[in-house]
């Protein structure tokens, strides 16, 4: 049991969904996806931020990077069965699935998701 995160991409043109890439229990990370939806979702609360899906875009994607960089997730970020955060323990394994992320929206014309479920 625990947090798990995947990006998933689908194609332009497909129905079809992949698997982009996996986390295991990165709670900031988490709780960053989660507030980016309840944004866009007047109404929910970041609990019910399970087993939804969160569009990615480039904003989003350079805000994040921003975020990484300046040390800003929140090392605090709790949930159930999401596990602790520990500062700078995942920012390269972030880093690397936004640019996967990246590669896919620019180079493939793919929609990109973020999704967890816990």
């Amino acid at each position: 049991m625990g947090l798990d995160q995947v990006w998933i991409t689908q194609e332009k043109d497909s129905s079809e969904e992949q698997v982009l890439f996996q986390h295991r229990k990165v709670p900031a990370l988490e709780e960053f996806m989660a507030e980016k939806w309840v944004a866009l979702n007047p109404g929910k609360r970041l609990k019910e931020f399970n087993c939804e899906k969160l569009p990615i875009t480039l904003d989003l994607l350079n805000e994040l990077r921003e975020v990484i960089r300046d040390n800003m997730l929140n090392p605090d970020a709790t949930g159930f069965f999401w596990g602790y955060h520990v500062p700078g323990e995942h920012d390269a394994e972030i880093l690397e699935a936004l640019e996967e992320a990246e590669t896919a929206i620019v180079d493939r014309d793919a929609t990109v998701y973020y999704t967890s479920w816990w």
